[in-house]
């Protein structure tokens, strides 16, 4: 079976001991799922939707990170206003909007479709040349049910620059998964393809105590961080290999 980055890597929340990038994370609404991004041509960073039977248009929250070369005030002008050079909507700005790593903006997005009126709700947030957008969206008749979710999920905006810092584990306890992680890098980097057994075996007995760990200590992150490692994980090593 062919498979990248070993598959036994995909539940493991592990970005910024490779990652250059400080780690971005929020709270979707409750019983949210994981959108299927797999056709988009323009893919979020994560995507969170509220699925229901025979919906025309899933209410949807999102995240997009952007590098950002001029102030912040020229950004969000200039966003606002190529958005209304489309005539089927207006833009405009509610504000600002604190979120758990500062001050972001708050923008609506008012976008008449062929199956209504959509409107569409965006934090923006500035931080070293990098502007995070979340964007959540519904149909105009319904966004008052989700209005409430929304602003939280943009409050609960944060970045930190390690993925251990967020943990709730004692500094011994972070010390010790740090050096599971990175003993699995060292185990592939080292290792010839295709894998023999014996290194499969040593790299899962090492994953299972990193899942064992994440059951207990990082089960209030929910999906979204997995997720995000499995990509950095894919785009920093590009690993391929055969088992």
């Amino acid at each position: 079976m062919k498979i990248k980055w070993l598959l036994i890597l995909l539940t493991i929340p592990y970005i910024s001991l490779i990652a250059s990038d400080p780690v971005c994370y929020f709270s979707p609404p409750k019983k949210w799922i994981v959108a299927d991004q797999s056709k988009n041509a323009k893919k979020s960073k994560i995507a969170y939707i509220d699925k229901k039977l025979n919906a025309i248009f899933y209410p949807s929250i999102s995240l997009n990170i952007y590098e950002c070369k001029i102030p912040p005030k020229e950004y969000i002008e200039a966003n606002i206003a190529a958005n209304n050079k489309d005539r089927n909507q207006t833009c405009f700005s509610l504000g600002p909007i604190e979120t758990q790593a500062g001050q972001g903006e708050l923008i609506q997005i008012e976008h008449n479709h062929s199956i209504g009126k959509i409107t569409i709700l965006q934090t923006l947030l500035f931080k070293d040349s990098k502007v995070y957008i979340l964007t959540g969206s519904a149909l105009s008749k319904e966004i008052s049910k989700y209005y409430d979710n929304y602003l939280t999920s943009f409050r609960s905006l944060n970045i930190t620059p390690s993925f251990f810092d967020l943990m709730k584990s004692s500094p011994a306890s972070r010390d010790h998964i740090k050096l599971a992680f990175e003993e699995i890098l060292l185990i592939l980097e080292k290792a010839k393809q295709p894998l023999n057994n014996a290194t499969v075996a040593l790299v899962n007995k090492k994953r299972r105590i990193i899942e064992r760990f994440l059951e207990t200590d990082c089960s209030h992150f929910g999906t979204y961080l997995p997720i995000l490692a499995l990509e950095e994980l894919k785009r920093k090593i590009q690993l391929e290999t055969q088992l």
